[in-house]
């Protein structure tokens, strides 16, 4: 809890992966730090950061950030935000990615979000070939 601006969520996280014989994928490992902190009543802000050896997911390092406010089509619960990441691989995999992604998550019923969003990614990593692409997804929540 910050006094001037309300409650927020920071983390530090440290992973492990064994190999897995079937497949024969490496072990790995990794460490990630979050921060998201509400500013107004109805804005927030989060960023994070994750590195690992990329042996799993060919991702070296991570970071992401981006903005959020509810309440921005009437209804307090629910979330409108914007966020962008940016991913860097390990040396003799893919390239670096960016994606820009903006989402709009509806509070359906106390326990279920519904969420519509749509992505660009600039540099797709394991496509050397493509320069950009879009997509767009729905996502539904229920936590019980």
């Amino acid at each position: 809890m910050i006094d001037a601006l309300g409650p927020g969520r920071y983390a530090v996280g440290i992973w492990h992966i064994d190999s897995r014989t079937a497949g024969g994928h490496p072990s790995d490992h990794g460490v990630m730090l979050v921060a998201d902190q509400r500013l107004t009543e109805s804005a927030q802000v989060f960023g994070r950061y994750a590195y690992s050896d990329g042996k799993t997911t060919n991702v070296r390092q991570l970071v992401q950030g981006g903005v959020g406010v509810n309440g921005l089509f009437g209804h307090d619960e629910d979330l409108t935000g914007l966020a962008i990441s940016y991913a860097r691989p390990r040396p003799t995999a893919s390239r670096c990615e960016k994606v820009i992604e903006l989402f709009h998550r509806i509070q359906a019923t106390r326990h279920s979000r519904f969420s519509l969003g749509g992505q660009l990614v600039i540099a797709t990593g394991n496509a050397p070939g493509e320069s950009a692409k879009g997509l767009f997804y729905a996502r539904l929540r229920t936590s019980f």
